[in-house]
């Protein structure tokens, strides 16, 4: 329960973090922020992972489609001035980086002499 004497505009909720697998969609590095999904939503995050980002920043990693990456996702929650339920994301760890299906070569043709 809200106390009446708090304005609920701007109104900082409690922080969560918890442990989740999320699909990278984009990168921008205009603003920093990446776009991953959880499957059932899409969103923007930051990462203050610095040993990840120093590996991206090197090519140390690579993404594909499909890649899954473990991670600590810090949520916090807010009242806007409009008095709407809004969310901020940050990617505090990268715990794994797993590859999603990746092109095999099929060998098609019967090579028999």
């Amino acid at each position: 329960m809200v106390n009446d004497s708090i304005p609920i505009k701007n109104l900082a909720l409690s922080p969560s973090e918890r442990i989740i697998y999320l699909q990278l969609i984009s990168r921008h590095a205009k603003h920093g922020k990446w776009k991953f999904s959880m499957g059932d939503s899409t969103f923007f995050a930051n990462i203050e992972d610095e040993a990840f980002i120093k590996s991206v920043e090197k090519n140390e990693q690579q993404f594909g489609s499909t890649d899954t990456l473990k991670v600590k996702l810090k949520t916090r929650q807010y009242l806007d001035v409009n008095g709407k339920l809004k969310s901020d994301y940050t990617v505090t760890k990268v715990l794994d980086h797993i590859k999603g299906s990746e092109e095999i070569e099929l060998d098609l043709f019967d090579h028999q002499d």
